[in-house]
């Protein structure tokens, strides 16, 4: 049982460092990572002003494994004007 339990927590494990972050620095960049993320992965937003910004994900996230989309640094990204989120 123990055994079983290494194998379970190693595929977990392994998952998690196979998961991607997308570094990206304008919309352009954005829209490539949108195309490219599966579940687990995370979309990191550079620091500085965004505007307009148009996030359509596709295929969504779990509970276990999330689409993460956050700021490079917290409270040095800003977003401005309209913000449109899809998923």
């Amino acid at each position: 049982m123990r055994s079983i339990t290494t194998i379970c927590f190693l595929l977990s494990w392994s998952a998690t460092l196979m998961a991607a972050e997308y570094r990206v620095a304008d919309e352009a960049a954005l829209d490539e990572a949108v195309k490219k993320v599966v579940l687990g992965d995370s979309i990191v937003l550079a620091s500085g002003v965004w505007n307009d910004v148009n996030l359509r994900l596709r295929g969504g996230g779990t509970s276990e494994k999330p689409i993460t989309v956050r700021a490079e640094e917290p409270g040095k990204t800003r977003i401005l004007g309209n913000f449109r989120f899809e998923y």
